[in-house]
């Protein structure tokens, strides 16, 4: 692969409209600034047309100035349209390569590659992007970079010492390694897992942000006072057309949570995991078992009460496009019952033990897990209460059902340590339990404020790689000692190092 390649010519159209829908929201706003100015035809007709030749002529000349090519154990490209630029990667230095088929890609039968090493520092956006390269062409630089990366490790012992930690490396069978599907979701499975997700706040949001885009051209007192009548006038018609919104809301997150989750599917190779997932946009991630800093299972109130959980593997790496890939964490089962963890994961990731006991918190501690929740929602009640009258003390059961959730947390937190591993439980907002190796934890953190010490009590934080920053494992109002032992457990590790 010395040859020095163009992308497929789909890459043109696919560059065009991206051009196009990132200029549809200022020429909205130019159109609203010229409609009072009686414009606005003249506007409609030709802007849109000069706005699809420009992006047009654009993508075009990016598509022709874009070589790519492998040489000398790098992944080299050269582009740029007026000022030319040059990039080379060394390919041992390629933390995740990302391999998605997005619809176009699909019709032609293409696939685009994000290329992403350490050196990654802008969220989003990756070190190498190849928008649309034949299925050939990305096999074979997954492959390139698999044999570099165990050839790496053979001859760099700091490199070596890193891979062995996940398996020692086999540089005969790299390319021919055999995958075993160890996990996939059914059409059940993916509909509980829409249905819980809690994705109608993302829409919810997307539209608020939407609106506020919108409010230096669009007069929304006018709708305000429209509003203020409406609800004056006829409460149940208020209501009514609020609960319509959110059901329309959820359907829209449960429909986009069914299409980024189809035909979800999990392989374990010698090294790595490989991930895959999508309908419209089919979405590949190779994950090698050397770079998992550790395991998260997480628990929203509903899964939890029904016995569900999502896990998610913390990596030092990131993929740039999904919200929890980029902050390094990366779902390796969506949605999983919680008896059912232990197997699968020994099946991904032997070397983790998540079948153990949890060391509760102390039963001094239970107060102070009911009051902080119950102090924190009776301000925004009474204040609900006060302006929403005569049917805002309805609202009043949030304080009851604050405590509750104080109390849940309390049963929630613990912690374990078996051999080499810390396991981390802790509530806020979703259940959160974390497992991590000694040798992986950064930096642990004892904190204990001035209530605490009274009773003997105090959190704890162990931090980890994640991403392009830092994940963490934490237990909340644990007995003083201990968080002795635990400190002590790893201080020992630390001074052996």
């Amino acid at each position: 692969m010395s040859e020095k390649k163009r992308l497929h010519p789909v890459a043109i159209f696919i560059s065009s409209l991206q051009g196009i829908k990132d200029m549809i929201f200022p020429y909205v706003l130019v159109l609203i600034f010229n409609g009072s100015k009686g414009n606005i035809k003249t506007n409609f007709l030709l802007l849109p047309l000069l706005l699809v030749l420009l992006t047009a002529v654009f993508g075009f000349l990016k598509w022709l100035t874009f070589r790519y090519w492998m040489e000398d154990g790098e992944l080299r490209m050269e582009y740029g349209v007026i000022i030319r630029k040059k990039r080379y990667i060394p390919l041992e230095r390629i933390q995740s390569v990302i391999v998605s088929e997005g619809l176009w890609q699909r019709l032609f039968g293409l696939a685009k590659v994000r290329v992403e090493t350490a050196g990654s520092n802008e969220i989003g956006k990756a070190d190498a992007e190849l928008t649309a390269i034949t299925k050939e062409e990305a096999v074979k630089l997954q492959k390139e970079i698999r044999r570099k990366k165990v050839k790496g490790a053979a001859e760099d012992p700091a490199l070596g010492e890193a891979v062995s930690r996940g398996g020692a490396p086999d540089l005969e069978h790299a390319e021919d390694e055999e995958w075993e599907t160890v996990f996939t979701m059914n059409m059940r499975e993916l509909f509980l897992l829409a249905v819980t997700s809690g994705g109608v706040w993302g829409v919810i949001a997307a539209l608020l942000a939407f609106a506020q885009e919108l409010d230096d051209f669009i007069s929304f007192q006018w709708i305000y006072r429209e509003a203020l009548f409406f609800i004056h006038e006829d409460i149940l018609l208020v209501a009514t057309f609020v609960i319509l919104v959110f059901l329309a809301a959820y359907l829209a997150a449960i429909a986009q949570t069914m299409l980024k989750y189809a035909h979800f599917t999990v392989k374990r190779g010698k090294e790595e995991l490989f991930i895959s997932r999508g309908l419209l946009e089919k979405r590949q991630l190779s994950v090698p078992a050397h770079r998992v800093q550790g395991i998260m299972v997480k628990e929203n109130i509903i899964r939890k009460l029904f016995g569900y959980a999502t896990v998610v593997l913390v990596s030092a790496g990131t993929s740039g496009e999904d919200k929890y890939e980029v902050s390094g964490e990366i779902v390796i089962f969506p949605l999983i019952r919680k008896n059912q963890i232990g197997r699968f994961i020994r099946a991904c990731l032997p070397e983790y033990t998540v079948e153990i006991g949890f060391r509760p918190a102390p039963k001094r501690a239970r107060w102070r897990f009911i009051i902080k929740p119950v102090l924190v929602s009776v301000l925004p009640v009474c204040l609900a209460v006060w302006f929403f009258r005569p049917w805002g003390w309805v609202l009043l059961v949030l304080v009851p059902l604050s405590a509750w959730l104080g109390h849940l947390a309390y049963r929630h937190s613990g912690w374990n340590i078996t051999g080499d591993q810390l396991a981390l439980r802790s509530w806020f907002v979703t259940a959160r339990t974390a497992y991590l190796f000694r040798h992986r934890i950064q930096s642990l953190e004892i904190s204990v404020n001035l209530f605490q010490k009274r009773q003997n009590l105090g959190n704890i934080q162990a931090n980890i790689k994640s991403g392009i920053g830092i994940a963490a494992g934490r237990g909340n109002n644990l007995d003083g000692g201990d968080l002795q032992k635990i400190y002590r457990w790893y201080s020992r590790t630390s001074r052996e190092a």
